[in-house]
């Protein structure tokens, strides 16, 4: 609660002898009590408006603005305290996870020209029973090796088994912090760009055929080759044969 004594010589000399002053305390919120002008609830809002007009005026007329007294609320200026003790996070830091996004983002415009730049690979055909079909593994190995567009290891790194991969989570790491862009970009340092992959077909009667591709070329290219293969009798016959990947059963998009 706030009170104005109406018979101090100066608030009389400055306030109260002047009808428009006694308009703005009105304004604001006082009251005529008697012998005091009264603010029974102070509204900061309302306050702070009142001396922010009158300040606009203060200037206009070239009367100097005192300064709003220390401690005191001003909804006008930046306020802001830190409730954290942790230090502000140095530029360097802002630095080097920029310079990670670009190194990254070039990585990966590297990796998918290379893939799309890959040159036509041979089909090198081959037709397998499925009971003496041997393991996939050996069979990319024996692929590369004609070739020498990739090593051994590399064919292991590529067909790893799930159990590598339980070790490796097993297995002590280092706690120390990376972003998901820095994890990312470690990742990509590692891996090797492969511009052919080798993919089996299974038809109905256990008969299955090889083809290598490149990783670009789509279902719809594969179908294609994959026709090539096909007697005229049974192209015929099933004129609507389509791909599809189980389990679960999934039609492959052409495209």
């Amino acid at each position: 609660r706030r009170r104005i004594k109406k018979d101090n010589a100066t608030v009389h000399q400055k306030v109260g002898r002047h009808e428009c002053c006694v308009v703005v305390l009105k304004a604001v919120g006082f009251e005529d009590d008697g012998e005091t002008w009264a603010m029974q609830k102070a509204w900061m809002q309302r306050l702070a408006d009142a001396r922010s007009v009158l300040a606009s005026v203060a200037v206009r007329v070239g009367v100097q603005v005192p300064p709003l007294p220390q401690g005191c609320f001003n909804p006008y200026a930046s306020g802001i305290i830190r409730t954290s003790q942790a230090p502000a996070i140095p530029n360097s830091r802002f630095e080097q996870q920029q310079a990670v996004k670009d190194e990254l983002t070039q990585l990966k415009r590297k990796r998918d020209q290379a893939v799309r730049n890959a040159p036509p690979v041979p089909l090198n055909s081959k037709v397998y029973w499925l009971a003496h079909l041997g393991k996939l593994e050996d069979a990319l190995k024996e692929a590369t090796a004609k070739t020498g567009a990739v090593d051994e290891d590399d064919a292991a790194v590529a067909l790893a088994t799930y159990g590598p991969q339980i070790a490796a989570m097993m297995a002590p790491k280092n706690q120390s912090f990376a972003s998901r862009e820095e994890k990312e970009l470690t990742e990509l340092r590692k891996a090797k760009v492969y511009t052919k992959t080798l993919i089996r077909v299974e038809f109905p009667n256990k008969i299955v055929v090889q083809m290598e591709f490149r990783p670009m070329d789509t279902i719809g290219h594969v179908r294609e080759q994959l026709s090539l293969s096909l007697s005229p009798g049974t192209l015929e016959a099933s004129a609507s044969w389509y791909l599809y990947d189980t389990p679960p059963r999934r039609m492959l998009d052409l495209k």
